[in-house]
C-alpha cells in the first residue's frame, strides 16, 4: 500500500475522477476534502490512490508532446527550404544534388518521426 500523507492528491478507487486532498491521516482512514472545500469525507486508506505522481507524469508527457510537435514543425520548415533549394536550377547540378540529398534525408527523418508518433517501430 502506498504511504498517504497530509497534502497528497488522491482519488477514490472505482468512483469518479474527482481529485481530493488529504487533510488528516489516521491508522486505518484518511480524511479528504474536494477541490471546492465543501465535501469532507473519511475513507479507508485502501480506498484511495495517490495521484500526485500521475499528475506530474501527465504534465511531463504534455510538455514532451508539445516539444515534439515544435520539433516536427521546425523540421518541416527546413524540408520546405531544402525543397526550394533543390529545385533551384541556377545553383548548378552539383549544388542542386546536395540539396536533393539533404531534402531526401530530412524527409526520411520526418517519416521515422511520424511512425514513432503512431507507435510503429521497426
Amino acid at each position: 500500500m502506498t504511504m498517504t500523507n497530509i497534502g497528497d492528491k488522491v482519488k477514490l478507487k472505482k468512483y469518479d475522477e474527482t481529485i481530493y486532498t488529504v487533510v488528516n491521516v489516521e491508522d486505518e482512514h484518511v480524511r479528504v476534502i474536494d477541490g471546492t472545500g465543501t465535501q469532507l469525507m473519511q475513507v479507508r486508506k485502501d480506498f484511495v490512490d495517490v495521484v500526485e505522481q500521475y499528475i506530474d507524469y501527465k504534465q511531463r508527457a504534455d510538455e514532451l508532446e508539445k516539444r515534439w510537435s515544435e520539433l516536427v514543425d521546425v523540421l518541416k520548415k527546413k524540408y520546405e527550404y531544402y525543397k526550394v533549394r533543390a529545385d533551384d536550377e541556377s545553383a548548378g547540378p552539383i549544388e542542386q544534388d546536395k540539396w536533393k540529398i539533404a531534402k531526401h534525408e530530412l524527409m526520411m527523418v520526418l517519416k521515422i518521426m511520424t511512425d514513432l508518433k503512431r507507435g510503429e517501430t521497426e
